[in-house]
């Protein structure tokens, strides 16, 4: 491990209320994807590393599919395509009067 972004993480009460629970999942990725959105600082921090190579997200969790990592590496995409979408589209004419 090279570095541990600890502002990254589900906040302590969120993961000790998800506690791997996994008819709680679903919510707990929307709550956690709201920490992210109100987190960029260090959101962005990981998008700096991935502008360098691949990036290793660790965690604890005995189901991969239900870890946080998933729900940070969908939410890291999303924004990369958000972001490559917008950088691609055209900027639009206004009407006009």
């Amino acid at each position: 491990m090279t570095l541990w972004l600890k502002d990254v993480a589900p906040s302590t009460e969120l993961r000790k209320w998800y506690d791997h629970d996994p008819e709680r999942f679903k919510e707990f990725s929307r709550l956690y994807r709201a920490e992210l959105a109100a987190n960029d600082g260090a959101v962005e921090r990981i998008e700096e590393f991935l502008k360098l190579g691949p990036v290793t997200l660790l965690f604890a969790a005995h189901d991969t599919a239900l870890s946080h990592a998933q729900v940070l590496a969908s939410y890291l995409a999303a924004r990369a395509k958000r972001r490559s979408t917008s950088r691609a589209a055209p900027p639009q004419k206004k009407p006009a009067k």
